[in-house]
């Protein structure tokens, strides 16, 4: 079974191309292939008319899921670290009397 891609019906409208395109040479649209990896795909103007329409386009598939990975992975960390600083913010504001040992009282 080959890996066939899945890319939004839109992205890959041609009929829709020349005005999704009108203000730039490029359009990318990411995507899950069928077997789950993530994909970019891109269309490139190589070529107008002088009425400014598309009279050639390139379309390119990217292989991007070390990437997505890689995003995902930073993404969680950062959130980890977010979440442990917040705790620890926390603990230290509700045990105020931990770092003053002037409040400390003697236990009997």
């Amino acid at each position: 079974m080959h890996d066939i891609d899945l890319v939004n019906d839109t992205f890959v409208d041609f009929s829709s191309l020349d005005e999704r395109m009108k203000d730039g040479n490029t359009i990318t649209c990411e995507f899950k292939s069928a077997k789950g990896k993530w994909r970019r795909g891109r269309f490139i103007v190589s070529g107008r008319l002088q009425d400014g329409s598309i009279s050639n386009v390139m379309y390119q598939v990217e292989d991007i899921d070390a990437e997505k990975e890689e995003r995902e992975r930073l993404i969680n960390a950062s959130e980890r670290a977010l979440a442990a600083s917040e705790a620890k913010s926390l603990f230290l504001s509700n045990d105020e009397g931990l770092s003053n040992p002037k409040s400390w009282k003697k236990c009997s």
